[in-house]
């Protein structure tokens, strides 16, 4: 059973609506895209593993994914934490394409593409790690001798894998049921407990809000501003006999300024009133636009010119 669900990251969607608010030509562009698309690989890699854990017994497993815990050094983050009756299992997702290796000598995993040779910290340090933390947060919590284990999943099913030394825990995504099954085995929680630890770990995740802006070093005055053409990317779109009109293409929406109003929630702030969206969005009528916010039936509080909003940064749009 599915506890916690798998969400797009905030992250990648700071960094999507970045990518769309940057200028042709910003120094910065470059780099917000390749992060943006390293981002998107490592998603699609956890959706992909994610298909096989639908093999599982549901009423034997439960699934935590992108769970996010306070550790003594800090926070610590999981792909996918498995609950099961004996064990708990950390599961670190890698979608690694080219051919890579597994160099035990040095605890390195090297990479080789058509751009060269690439060289990571090996995996299982980090699987290694995340496990060690999550004993650490299990005996501050009272869940003093369960179990836990690790695995590095490799995503990618065209990825060619050699390594110096046999690699117990490292599997390819489709062998995930058949081994996590075998892990199983021996009663070290019952299914009570296992439901109370569930909740406890769901209660304690605290996911990561990064100030994207900040990592590139770049200025909100940098940003564009606008509705974007849902058809062609166009910016900025004109709002006139209730609708919005792309001047490139020619396409109209009724609705195109609620992706920009998430883009200002994940860039500029989750809390905004209607003088701020109205100059964000491009236009002059305040009443036209306390009725496009109250359409999107944002939660807010306040009356009138303090009347506040509040975006979610989460909502897919």
């Amino acid at each position: 059973m599915i506890v916690k669900e798998r969400q797009v990251p905030l992250r990648l969607l700071k960094l999507a609506a970045l990518q769309r608010r940057l200028p042709e030509g910003h120094t910065k562009l470059q780099g917000v895209a390749a992060d943006l698309a390293r981002s998107s690989a490592g998603y699609r890699g956890e959706e992909s593993v994610d298909h096989y854990l639908k093999f599982l017994p549901c009423d034997a497993y439960l699934i935590l994914h992108d769970l996010r815990l306070p550790g003594t050094h800090g926070f610590f983050q999981m792909d996918t934490l498995i609950l099961c009756s004996s064990t708990l299992i950390v599961l670190e997702v890698k979608n690694i394409a080219g051919e890579v290796y597994f160099e035990n000598s040095f605890e390195q995993m090297i990479r080789s593409s058509e751009r060269g040779q690439e060289v990571f910290q090996n995996p299982l340090l980090q699987a290694e790690r995340q496990a060690w933390q999550l004993r650490e947060w299990l005996k501050r919590n009272e869940y003093r001798d369960v179990p836990v284990e690790f695995l590095v999943v490799l995503a990618n099913e065209r990825s060619l894998v050699r390594a110096d030394t046999k690699l117990e825990r490292v599997i390819r995504s489709a062998s995930l049921p058949g081994r996590i099954e075998r892990m199983n085995v021996g009663r070290h929680l019952s299914a009570e407990e296992l439901l109370g630890l569930s909740r406890q770990l769901v209660e304690s995740d605290q996911p990561a809000d990064v100030d994207v802006l900040q990592r590139f070093l770049i200025k909100r005055g940098d940003l564009l501003t606008g509705v974007h053409c849902p058809a062609c990317a166009g910016l900025p779109m004109q709002y006139r006999w209730r609708s919005w009109h792309c001047l490139r293409c020619g396409w109209k929406s009724k609705d195109a300024h609620v992706a920009a109003i998430h883009d200002y929630g994940l860039l500029w702030s989750s809390q905004v009133k209607n003088a701020q969206i109205r100059t964000f969005l491009q236009l002059d009528c305040d009443q036209l636009t306390r009725r496009l916010l109250a359409d999107m039936k944002l939660p807010y509080e306040g009356e009138r010119k303090s009347r506040v909003y509040f975006i979610d940064k989460f909502e897919k749009v």
